[in-house]
């Protein structure tokens, strides 16, 4: 996200919430994230925590994201995400930014993970008379097999969505996201198919010493599996000193 946008009163330029946009971060600024997913009987709960640095330049950015799962059963830290994304395209509102993530083990196995893996996101931004932003999505996520389980999985995503900007302090959204899970063993092919829209809401809080504060809230629907639930955003994104 940039914040000499947010400081000079032009539209938001935040992450989305399911859709990932290709907005790298700005030299000398980082970003703390967290994200609250839970289900419409607040039940269970999957909270992460994502910081994302600007190597040297905004082409480059580094990040890492740590899960933590609560269920009515128990309380663990899910899969950790080491991120690397390049600002290959900006020009003419114009975006692209692939990304590539390297999985730990860190899981519990009742997740069906604790295998080590990898993610390739490729999203791309464009944005329209600073009155909306378009994002799209395609990836896919593998992860590899072990002695114990003898399972290999892969998960192929694509999403899309619309931000009207309002004004430079808040911003509506649409998201659409379709999910395909594939779990192979020696035995069968297990397949998992997810189509979740999410509408939802983000704002901008401003301060002089280029502190920015966005909170949002999204209420998310799975038409294919009849599920549907909550999400809270809240980013914190300041400048630091300088290291290189």
């Amino acid at each position: 996200m940039s914040l000499v946008h947010a400081q000079e009163s032009e539209p938001i330029r935040d992450n989305s919430f399911f859709v990932e946009e290709a907005f790298n971060q700005e030299k000398g600024v980082v970003q703390h994230i967290s994200n609250l997913y839970t289900d419409s009987r607040f039940k269970n709960f999957i909270y992460t925590f994502t910081q994302e640095w600007p190597v040297r330049n905004e082409r480059n950015q580094l990040s890492y994201t740590i899960p933590l799962i609560y269920s009515s059963q128990n309380f663990r830290v899910g899969d950790i995400f080491l991120n690397y994304r390049y600002q290959l395209i900006e020009e003419k509102n114009l975006y692209l930014a692939p990304r590539l993530s390297a999985i730990l083990p860190t899981g519990a196995m009742k997740d069906g993970n604790r295998r080590a893996g990898f993610q390739i996101n490729l999203p791309v931004s464009y944005e329209w008379k600073n009155t909306f932003a378009f994002h799209l999505n395609a990836g896919t996520t593998h992860l590899w097999t072990t002695k114990e389980d003898n399972n290999y999985s892969f998960i192929l995503n694509y999403a899309g969505s619309v931000i009207w900007l309002i004004n430079s302090h808040i911003n509506l959204m649409g998201e659409a996201v379709y999910t395909s899970a594939y779990s192979n063993t020696p035995d069968q092919i297990d397949r998992f198919e997810g189509f979740i829209l999410n509408p939802g809401v983000r704002g901008a809080i401003n301060f002089k010493s280029g502190l920015q504060i966005v909170p949002g809230f999204s209420t998310w629907f799975d038409v294919l599996n009849h599920e549907n639930g909550f999400f809270f955003y809240l980013s914190f994104e300041h400048p630091f000193q300088k290291l290189n």
